[in-house]
Order: C-alpha cells, then structure tokens, then sequence
C-alpha cells in the first residue's frame, strides 16, 4: 500500500518519531514531513532524487511526495515531525499550495538555525508532556511553518534538483505565484494543459510566464509539466500493476514514447525496469518500515549537545518539583490547634498622595483588611478632610511629621513643632488619629524595577510570616509620582495610575489567610476559618514558589533588563498536592491565582515599555492585572484531594468552606 494513513493524537495535530532507522519503504502521505538528523546519518529517496542527508540536515518533504528511507551503513538517529496541514490550514490560507525547499548549501544559515531550534522545542515539549504542552508544541510548529513560508518557498532547479534560491527570499509574490502555478499544473496534469490557459489564469503574457518559469525552475514550460506528470505517474507505477500504455495517458502524456522519454531523464532508467526494481520496496502489509525508536533520555542527551541553549532554556521550564502537603482536619476537631499570630499589614503613604486618592485607599485598605495606616507629612502639606475621611472609615490614621534636622536652634526645627502644635490642635480629643515626629529620611525613596515584578508575591509572603524582618520598605500603598508612566520601581503596592501590583496581591493573600494559622511549610500555609459551631469550619491555604535568589533580588539594585531576564525566564514549577483528611459534607472552593501573566510590569513589556500608557492600553493593564480565579462546588466524603502548579514566582490562594 503506497500511500501510508496518519493518525494524530487528540488535541495534538503534529506526530513526533525520533528513531534509528534501518529501511523505511517507499511510501507518500497528505502531510508534511520534516526530517531533522540529530545523528549519523541517513539515505533519502524523494521521487527521482536521491540524497544523504547528514547530522544537522533538515529536508522538507512536501504533501504527497513519495519518498523511502535507507540507512546509510552507520548508526543515525533521525527526527520526523509529521504535521497535519488541515489543522494548520486555518492559520494559513494557502499552506497546502506551499512548497518549501530546505537543500541550502550553506549548513549555518541563520533560518536553518531558526529551524533546528523550533524542532527542538518541539521535541522537548512532547518528551516532557508536562501541563498545557500541547498548546506549547502547537506553538512552536506553526512558527516552523511561518518560518518555512518566509524562507523556504523560493526555490530553482540546480543540477536536476530543487534548491533553495537564496536570491529570490524577498520575492513572495514570485513564490505565490509559482506555487499556485505548479498547484494548478498537479492538480490538472492528467489532461491537456497549455502555457495559453495558464497565462490568462495568471493574468500574465505567454511571453512572460514562460520567462518566469524558466527563471525560476530552470525549465521550459513543457519540461516542468512533463516533470509533474513523471513524478506523479509513480504512485500509479508501484500502486497498481496498470500497464505502462495506461499509465501513460493516465499521467497526461498525448504518447507513450513521450512518457517513457522523460521517465528516462528524470529517473534514469525505462518505467518497466524501475517498477521491477523498486515494487518490492512499497510500504505495505508485508513490507514494513524497519526502525527503532530511540529512549528520551537518549534523545535529550543528543539534543543538549547540539542545541546547548535551547536545552537550557527548555531545562528550566520542565521537571517541576512535587511538594504534598497533608492535613489533617480530624486533629482539628479533637483538640485546639496551636494559634499562631498571623500577620498584620500596616501600609504608609505619603500625604500628598493621600490627598489625591483617599477614596480608592480607603477601598484599598478594606479590600486588605487594613486597620491602621502610618501617613508621612512635612507639617504645611497635612491635608485635614483626608485624614478625616481615613478616621471616619475606620481607619487607624498616625500623622508622621518629618523633618530633616534636630537642631532646636535650626528654623525649619521650629517650623515644624508649630506645625505639630497645630495638627495636634486640630486633632485633639479625635479618636483614631494621632500625630507623631519621624526622621526626614522615610521621605526618601529608593527604586527598584524587582518591586514591580512578580518576585515580590514569595519576598512579602515569606517575610511577613516568618515575623524576624520588618517589611517597611515595600509597604507603600500608592507609588508616589506625579508621572503618567505606570512602572517607575517605587516601592508601592498599587501604581499611580491605581493598578494593581504583584505587591498588592500578596498582601491580599495574606489579609485572607487570617490569623489563626494551623501550619507552615517552605511554600505553603494554612490557617482555619472561624468556627460556626464544632466540626465546622473552614480552610484557607496560601500556596507559594520561591528560591533562595528572592531575598537577593529584591534587596538589591538592578535595572529593568536584569530583572525581566532574571524574574520573567525564571520559568522553575512546583507542583503541589493537598492532600486534606478528616473532612466530610458539601464544601465551597474558591481560589485565585496570581501568575506572571498577571503582572503589570508583564504588561508593560509586550507593550515595549512606552513612556506613557494610552487610556486603553492603562484599561487592559488594568483588566489583565486581577488574578485568575475559579470556583466549584465538591462533596467530600473523609478525604479531599487538589492539586496547585505554580511556574515561576507565582502564588495561589484556596479558601474551603462548608455549605
């Protein structure tokens, strides 16, 4: 059976082989095929060609083409990605008119390296199958193929073979047009065809599609036709035992000594004696292909060799670490647990700022559970009706008057405790507000892009819950700037145009957790809920991801380059099982999960960083800041089971509650 059926994986429209191949009959199918030798190396017979592909090679075989393997009397190892084209069909209109041409003599080629590294990530995807690779692997093949239909489709006939032409890259138009050309020639080979009906479908003169064929391909027109339908007579050659006169004017030929003439040129033998020759070597139920295929970890090992840094980028995207976390709900409900201080977050925010937004810090405050609030002022810019709004919200307000010396002979000295004297008037008797003298220092502000970034939610997690560091640096609510730029590496949990930062979510993972904290591990907490009556009661878990570079990065100086290569390609995953026992009824999950994607500075990226943000690109920033979230609804009988994968810096909170 010459032409060989393919079947792909569901959700997955590409096929990957990696094998030593012994012998692979002569076989054609209506997907691409691309060969990639990894190792070794190996005999290709495509049509009337015949080549040795070496280790580094990359052959295209276009849609039914027919084509053999052989080995080449040394160990290979080759790659064989088969891809569906009527799934990617959709993403590009004319990809099943394409014919791509990879023959290119110079080996280092910047497109053919593009290639190698595409291949190879495809390769790792599918070894690794870790969540969503899938997607991944769809990816990273519709880039080959982009790359395939920008560098890959101009070719021309050098020494009786396809090349690729170099020359002609820019030219796509020439490309289009002489792919559906010899389309049309493929399609239509079986009956009369003139130059006459293809220049007024082209819209071309003869005159001029014949100079561009020839320019092209190196052929005449009736050369190529005739080529077409050679080619193509050899599915009917070695599918059927049609006779030879058959065969002729099935392929297009108006005689058979034509047929036979350009059979002849093209595979340099009469079609009799090539059908004796290779009818024994057609993939069928009895002929069947000859290979081994080769072990992952093989073929990893030969991948990392040739392709250091894709391996190495790839390596810290995989292999995520598995943490399980027991709890046992039972010891709850028999004892009292142990109650630990949970942690309690005290923002300050300058009053300038405070001015200005009150409204959305006092949302902002609420959303944290925030009860306390230390706002810094030099004593001429205290804004009473804000510090009034903050205290009639609830909201625990300390004025910090500061001044930048303690000299008491010193006028600014003497400016400032009447400016004390003053404010400690107006607020005399007030409950919820008290004045109080801090160093002009907490008016400085230091910048650090890390602030911004997604490593803050493991830092301010981490640290607010071991209790041994204070976390006055990073508690800022608004950035202080005056500038409509949104990222700037100020140290505030919210940005001055109001959206939310990885900063803010941390903290409001926190603020959910409360404060009667159950048990702690290196990426984990969890904390009960207030009891409604015996035995009910309910969960909070907060779920984290963090090395031992947090505290570095956050700490230190570095610009916006460093942190988005050290933060954003920081790519490690934790995979983290719940295993919770002692429990039993109908039980309410909800959970929200902050991730890189989440991010602001993210954002910020994609967009190139631009000096300002447009209205609807600060919306979407804005939109795209909330976390994910999900809800369900499980009944539990004694024991429940859910798992968290975390990539990079990210955080999750699950709150479990009985219905």
């Amino acid at each position: 059976m010459l032409k060989e059926k393919l079947f792909f994986k569901e959700e997955l429209p590409i096929n990957v082989i990696v094998a030593n191949i012994e012998e692979y009959p002569i076989h054609f199918h209506d997907e691409m095929e691309v060969v990639y030798v990894l190792e070794g190396s190996i005999k290709l017979k495509n049509g009337y060609y015949n080549y040795v592909l070496n280790q580094g090679d990359i052959f295209i075989l276009n849609d039914r083409e027919i084509h053999s393997f052989d080995t080449n009397g040394v160990a290979n190892m080759v790659l064989l990605l088969q891809i569906d084209l009527k799934y990617f069909s959709k993403y590009y209109n004319n990809l099943k008119n394409c014919f791509f041409v990879t023959d290119m003599k110079d080996a280092e080629d910047e497109s053919l390296e593009n290639l190698r590294a595409l291949l190879t990530r495809i390769v790792l995807e599918t070894l690794a199958e870790e969540k969503d690779y899938q997607h991944r692997a769809i990816e990273h093949t519709s880039n080959l193929l982009s790359c395939l239909m920008n560098d890959f489709q101009c070719f021309a006939m050098e020494e009786g073979k396809f090349v690729n032409e170099s020359r002609n890259k820019g030219n796509k138009i020439l490309a289009e047009r002489l792919n559906r050309i010899t389309d049309y020639l493929y399609d239509n080979h079986s009956r009369k065809l003139t130059l006459n009906e293809i220049a007024k479908m082209e819209h071309l003169s003869i005159f001029y599609l014949s100079h561009v064929i020839k320019t092209a391909t190196g052929l005449s027109f009736q050369d190529l036709l005739s080529f077409i339908r050679v080619e193509e007579s050899e599915k009917l050659l070695l599918g059927t035992d049609k006779k030879i006169g058959v065969i002729s004017e099935e392929s297009g030929f108006s005689a058979v000594r034509y047929y036979i003439k350009y059979f002849q040129k093209w595979f340099g033998m009469h079609p009799t004696e090539y059908r004796e020759k290779f009818t024994g070597r057609v993939s069928s139920r009895e002929i069947l292909a000859n290979y081994t295929l080769e072990k992952p970890d093989e073929i990893i090992s030969v991948l990392k060799k040739q392709m250091k840094e894709i391996y190495s980028a790839f390596d810290r995207t995989t292999k995520p670490s598995v943490s399980i976390v027991e709890i046992d709900c039972q010891k709850i409900t028999t004892k009292k647990p142990p109650k630990e201080k949970g942690f309690t977050f005290i923002p300050k925010c300058r009053m300038e700022v405070v001015a200005k937004y009150v409204d959305q810090i006092i949302r902002a405050a609420r959303d944290l559970s925030v009860t306390k609030i230390r706002v810094i002022s030099l004593p001429e810019n205290v804004s009473f009706s804000a510090v009034e709004k903050l205290a009639a919200a609830g909201i625990e307000t300390i004025i910090c008057i500061a001044c930048n010396t303690k000299d008491k002979n010193d006028f600014r000295y003497k400016i400032r405790e009447a400016g004390i004297l003053k404010i400690r008037k107006k607020f005399e008797g007030r409950t919820g507000i008290s004045v109080e003298t801090v160093s002009s220092e907490v008016l400085e502000e230091k910048t650090n892009y890390m602030w911004d970034s997604l490593v803050m939610m493991p830092y301010i997690i981490a640290h607010s819950l071991c209790g041994k560091e204070k976390l006055e640096d990073f508690n800022s609510i608004v950035d202080d700037t005056d500038e409509l730029m949104d990222i700037k590496g100020k140290p505030g949990i919210l940005t001055a145009g109001l959206i939310k930062k990885p900063a803010y979510f941390a903290y409001k993972m926190l603020s959910d957790l409360g404060n009667e904290i159950l048990l702690k591990g290196p990426n984990h907490v969890v904390s009960i809920s207030e009891k409604r009556k015996e035995g009910d009661f309910g969960l909070r878990i907060l779920l984290f991801h963090a090395d031992e570079r947090v505290k570095t990065m956050v700490e230190g100086q570095y610009p916006l380059s460093e942190v988005m290569e050290a933060v954003y390609q920081y790519k490690n995953a934790l995979e983290i099982v719940l295993k919770i026992t002692g429990i039993s009824g109908t039980y309410k999950i909800r959970r929200y999960k902050y991730t890189k994607e989440n991010s602001i500075l993210y954002f910020n990226a994609k967009l190139g960083f631009p000096g300002n943000l447009t209205s609807s690109e600060e919306q979407m920033c804005r939109w795209g800041s909330s976390p994910q979230v999900d809800f369900s609804t499980v009944h539990v009988s004694e024991s429940l089971n859910l798992q968290s994968y975390l990539s990079g810096f990210g955080a999750e909170m699950i709150m479990l509650d009985k219905i």
